[in-house]
């Protein structure tokens, strides 16, 4: 299997955008693509808006990019005990290499955080380690971002996770000089590399 696996320092910092792009841009040079979203709450089953921005970006069908669904907007494992639905990372990693015939490049999508909760003892970050491929942390441009960017990479290098890169994302406007300097602030910080700043998008 070759890929990424798309992670965040938080909820809410734009994977899903990120993700589309890499997708997008793949697809574009003639590279075969396949986007999957193992784990995501917040939405019926059958409706979440990031897996439709990602069959939209790969042209694949939601079934096959969507694993595990639960309805409540919370961490996946809260949703689990609520909704009483079993997450299993086997079977998530063995759903993604049944689906497809050639040897495409995976673009995966996580949930939450690094740490983020899947089940007791299990997070992201353990997910991300089953599947074996590099990481790409995707982290807000604002203030505060330097600690939650240094706390992802420490709970990656303990988990054995290669962090290929971190990307810069703008939730909202670049206003003030944290969000402005953090890119390269990071990079002063540590080795990792900042591969991309993304700016503001209206939607």
């Amino acid at each position: 299997m070759r890929g990424i696996f798309v992670m965040g320092t938080d909820t809410g910092v734009g994977k899903t955008a990120v993700s589309c792009a890499i997708l997008r841009v793949l697809r574009a040079r003639g590279v075969p693509v396949f986007a999957y979203k193992p784990v995501a709450t917040g939405s019926p089953p059958g409706h979440h808006p990031d897996i439709l921005d990602l069959a939209s970006a790969s042209q694949q069908g939601y079934t096959n990019i969507s694993c595990w669904e639960g309805n409540a907007p919370a961490a996946p494992s809260l949703v689990s005990r609520l909704e009483g639905k079993t997450l299993n990372i086997a079977d998530m990693v063995a759903k993604a290499r049944a689906a497809v015939s050639q040897d495409p490049y995976f673009v995966i999508e996580g949930a939450g955080g690094v740490l983020c909760p899947l089940a007791p003892g299990l997070g992201v970050a353990d997910l991300a380690r089953a599947f074996g491929l590099p990481c790409l942390l995707v982290a807000r441009r604002c203030l505060g971002t330097l600690n939650h960017i240094l706390l992802s990479l420490e709970a990656c290098a303990a988990r054995g996770l290669g962090v290929a890169g971190i990307i810069m994302n703008a939730t909202r406007p670049v206003e003030d000089i944290a969000s402005r300097e953090a890119a390269a602030e990071i990079s002063r910080l540590c080795p990792v590399p900042v591969l991309a700043e993304v700016g503001h998008l209206a939607d």
